[in-house]
C-alpha cells in the first residue's frame, strides 16, 4: 500500500492496486505481480523462486545487482555512443566561432 501511494504514474498505480487485490484474494505474491504487464519475466521468476525456498530477501537483493549491472552498462553504453556526437557539435560551434572572428579580419586585410 506504501508503495502505491507513492507512485504518480497512474497507469502503474492501477495495476500495482490489481495485483494488491489479487493478493489480498489469496493468490501468492508471484502470481499476483505475474498478472500485471510492469515487471520483467525475469524477476517474477527469480521472486517465485525466492517464495519457495524462503530466502525471498536474498533473492530480492539478487535481482536487484543484476538490474543495477544491467543499468549501469547500458548507460556506459549510451555514453559511449554519445561521446562523438557531443564531439562533433562542438567542433562544428566552435568552428563557426572561429570563422566568425577571422572572416571579419581577413575582409579587413583584403581592403
Amino acid at each position: 500500500k506504501v508503495s502505491i501511494e507513492g507512485i504518480d504514474n497512474i497507469m502503474i498505480k492501477q495495476q500495482l492496486d490489481k495485483a494488491k487485490f489479487l493478493l489480498e484474494s489469496g493468490e501468492t505474491l508471484s502470481d499476483s505481480l505475474k498478472c500485471v504487464d510492469i515487471f520483467p519475466d525475469l524477476m517474477l521468476d527469480m521472486i517465485a523462486v525466492g517464495i519457495q525456498t524462503g530466502e525471498l530477501s536474498f533473492t530480492l537483493e539478487k535481482v536487484s545487482n543484476f538490474y543495477s549491472l544491467d543499468l549501469e552498462y547500458i548507460l556506459e553504453q549510451f555514453t559511449a555512443l554519445l561521446e562523438p556526437i557531443v564531439i562533433t557539435i562542438l567542433g562544428v560551434v566552435i568552428g563557426f566561432i572561429v570563422l566568425g572572428i577571422f572572416l571579419p579580419i581577413y575582409s579587413m586585410l583584403k581592403m
